[in-house]
């Protein structure tokens, strides 16, 4: 979807959302953007970088935003790319995925009449899409927390699913806040047109939060790991308990099964026809057992 806007400084501002090849054709004949631009926006798996192309005037800046993944088991996050494109004094934005968050954000700088360059709305919107990043540790952090209050209680399958699920949603944060810090610490070395002291001001505003962030995501996914490590730990232990407990009791209950298999051959043995036999056997049965397991407490195997 291709929407034509005017931001509240004047800036000519086409905001894209879930192109078709029809609008990908339309973008090319009507604003003249070339296939290698097109390419790199609709590449969900794109890194965060800067682009120009001198022959064209395009000047492509792609950052990564966090996105809510709502699951059976759970919930987890991972990261989009969304991408700033500047050409003939036009701002062109791309939310592939159409997320509200980030409609809302780039609603947000439109309406703000001190951005007066392509520039100044593109550093402003790209700082408010790092900020994006703080509700979701925060997230991370409360979560960590509950999971890390049950490490001396019963842990349910439910409670490693959703460790695991932080796990997987910092491995996509620290991945997509690194690349965010790489692309700002670069920026202001390319031929963006960084000129004015405001637009210096918003870049150093934009490389200062995404150095927090990065910090903040790395941080978290350290004690994190810790946590998880300490769950693997616990469950181990408790493997091993179990496993110790079976094994015990399948030695012990192999017994019996050798007592009475020698009764059961058709030959003479000792006490056969006695009417008391099977209660000796059972006896000398449980007497066995009965040390086995003495013996197995006594060195703490059991």
């Amino acid at each position: 979807m291709i929407r034509e806007r005017t931001t509240r400084a004047g800036i000519a501002w086409i905001a894209t959302t879930r192109l078709t090849q029809a609008d990908q054709q339309q973008l090319k004949q009507q604003y003249g953007l070339s296939d290698e631009m097109l390419v790199y926006v609709t590449d969900p798996d794109e890194r965060a970088n800067y682009t120009d192309s001198e022959e064209t005037g395009e000047q492509l800046i792609i950052t990564h935003a966090p996105r809510r993944l709502q699951q059976q088991t759970g919930v987890r996050y991972v990261s989009e790319p969304i991408g700033f494109l500047i050409k003939n004094q036009q701002v062109f934005t791309f939310n592939q995925q159409e997320l509200p968050d980030i409609e809302f954000l780039l609603t947000r700088c439109g309406a703000d009449e001190t951005l007066g360059t392509p520039v100044a709305f593109c550093l402003t919107a790209i700082k408010n899409l790092i900020d994006q990043y703080l509700p979701v540790l925060k997230y991370v952090t409360k979560e960590r927390n509950r999971l890390d209050k049950l490490l001396n209680q019963s842990r349910a399958n439910r409670d490693l699913v959703a460790l695991s699920y932080l796990q997987q949603t910092l491995t996509f944060l620290i991945s997509a806040t690194q690349n965010n810090l790489e692309l700002l610490t670069h920026l202001d070395k390319t031929v963006l047109g960084v000129a004015s002291v405001g637009e210096e001001e918003l870049l150093e505003d934009a490389l200062i939060e995404a150095q927090q962030i990065s910090e903040m995501t790395s941080l978290e996914t350290e004690v994190v790991d810790r946590v998880a490590q300490t769950f693997d730990s616990l469950v181990n232990n408790d493997l091993n308990h179990t496993m110790g407990f079976l094994t015990v009791w399948s030695l012990a209950l192999t017994v019996p099964t050798i007592i009475t298999g020698f009764y059961g051959m058709n030959v003479g043995l000792p006490l056969s026809r006695s009417r008391w036999t099977w209660i000796l056997i059972v006896l000398l049965s449980v007497v066995i057992i009965g040390s086995l397991i003495y013996e197995f407490r006594k060195r703490g195997k059991f």
